[in-house]
Order: C-alpha cells, then sequence, then structure tokens
C-alpha cells in the first residue's frame, strides 16, 4: 500500500534526481576522509520523500547560520569495495536524523536530542558506526538547531577511529 508506493517513489526519485556537487569517493588505501566539499543543502519542513524528491537543492558549505526550518543535506557517496566505516560529524545541532538510502532501502538513524549530542561532543564527535556496500549510497542529514548551524563530517576506518579516540 502506502509503505510501497513511497519506496518506489523514493527509488524513481534518487534515479533521476538533480545533482549539482560531486560524489565523494571513498579510496580503499585512505584512513580518513573528509566529506565536507560533497554536501548539498535544501532547508524546510519536508519528509524525506519530499526532500529527495526537491528540486532546491544546492552546493553547500559547513556553516549554515540560523535556520529556522529544519536543514536538510543530502550526500552522495560512492565506494569501490564494500567496507566498515565510522561516520564523525562536528556537527552543532539539537538532533540529527540520518537516513542512509541504497537500492531503494532507507535505513534511520536518530543521533538524539540537544542534551546527548552537548554532552558526547564534549568528549567525542557524535558517531555512527556503518558498513558502505560498494556502488552508490545516499545520505540524507535532516538537521535541527536552536542556534547556527555548522556541520563538518568525516568517514574513518574503524582503526583510524580508534586511534582518534585514544589521543
Amino acid at each position: 500500500g502506502r509503505l510501497r508506493r513511497g519506496v518506489l517513489f523514493l527509488c524513481a526519485a534518487l534515479w533521476t534526481g538533480v545533482r549539482d556537487a560531486a560524489p565523494l569517493h571513498l579510496k580503499s588505501g585512505l584512513e580518513e576522509q573528509s566529506a565536507n566539499n560533497a554536501l548539498e543543502a535544501l532547508s524546510g519542513n519536508f519528509t524525506l520523500e519530499e526532500a529527495v524528491l526537491s528540486e532546491g537543492w544546492r552546493t553547500a558549505g559547513t556553516n549554515f547560520g540560523y535556520v529556522d526550518e529544519p536543514l536538510w543535506l543530502r550526500l552522495k557517496v560512492h565506494s569501490r569495495e564494500a567496507a566498515d566505516y565510522v561516520w564523525m560529524t562536528d556537527a552543532f545541532a539539537r538532533e540529527i536524523h540520518v537516513y542512509v538510502v541504497r537500492g531503494g532501502q532507507v535505513q534511520m538513524h536518530d543521533l538524539g536530542a540537544a542534551e546527548r549530542l552537548a554532552m558526547e561532543s564534549r568528549f567525542m564527535r557524535p558517531v555512527l558506526p556503518l558498513r558502505i556496500e560498494a556502488g552508490e549510497t545516499d545520505f540524507y542529514f535532516e538537521v535541527r538547531s536552536d542556534t547556527s548551524i555548522q556541520f563538518t563530517s568525516d568517514f574513518l576506518k574503524p582503526d583510524a577511529y580508534q586511534e582518534r579516540r585514544e589521543v
């Protein structure tokens, strides 16, 4: 029914969507790679489906200032091989919802409310361990904040993440 139509709609949108920013190509020999130059942004109260279908995406930097509505960020990642990564962000935000979209399948991760993000970021950056399969994967970040939004992120191999934690 409704869920199936939504998934099919999302698949069609991903295949026909306009993309301005170049995708982030994960290279197997690198332990850490910045995603900052591959971000696209969109502002508004959207569902994931509406955000995917929107034609309002624009190439973005890392500082977004104050926004009244949720900020959506899109990142297309291309990997030559399947590998485990840890995605990390230095985002100043109240909430971050991460949607990982691949082959019409959507995984949603909630990085929590303001108190949790603020407390964790004193000791280490908010993180999300994940496996990225070979090929293309799209990431959508729904960011909500009561303050100015800054959003930087990196993909690290698990060993590099552990080394950074121990420093």
